[in-house]
């Protein structure tokens, strides 16, 4: 089993780094191509992750700076995201459990100057799936609560309707501008 508590090394971030969750990011892939795109890029990365809170299952993360002094709704999204997934066991002979569906509510602005807390409660996980809620706290009042849930990737159906006969494709159709 693979333990995803791993952090991703400052030193580490630049053109091509490990991201939260362990997989390589190419800054080029995200359209950074210059030296200022690979270090916006790398100062994202590092927002992202997460150090351990010291109890379990809690993680602390910081803010990247908004003109309006408030926490910008999708970091912290993503940050309780990638707190709930550090808390996953991946089995090694079925893969890692992926997002699939996510549900979060904004209760109340963020600083970006104050610490956020995540703390994260594992509501189930069974043969496949895996339910995580995480709470994103300030000043010990909620700021994001957010329900999760994860599943190993299988094979399933393929399915989507045929093309209507006679209808253009995308690249055949006029455009109205």
């Amino acid at each position: 089993m693979t333990d995803r508590s791993r952090t991703v090394d400052p030193e580490q971030v630049g053109p091509t780094a490990p991201s939260p969750t362990g997989s390589p990011v190419d800054a080029a892939q995200v359209g950074a191509s210059d030296d200022a795109g690979a270090a916006a890029l790398g100062t994202v990365l590092r927002t992202l992750d997460l150090d351990p809170a010291g109890a379990p299952d809690t993680f602390v993360g910081t803010s990247l700076a908004h003109p309006n002094g408030r926490v910008f709704g999708g970091q912290v999204l993503a940050q309780a995201l990638l707190a709930a997934g550090r808390t996953l066991v991946d089995d090694p002979d079925a893969g890692p459990r992926l997002p699939h569906s996510l549900h979060g509510y904004f209760l109340r602005a963020g600083e970006i100057d104050v610490p956020i807390e995540f703390g994260v409660e594992r509501l189930r996980d069974g043969r496949s799936f895996s339910a995580r809620r995480t709470h994103a706290a300030q000043h010990g009042a909620p700021i994001l609560s957010m329900t999760a849930s994860f599943q190993q990737e299988q094979p399933g159906i393929d399915y989507a309707e045929r093309m209507p006969h006679g209808v253009p494709g995308p690249e055949e159709v006029p455009t109205a501008l």
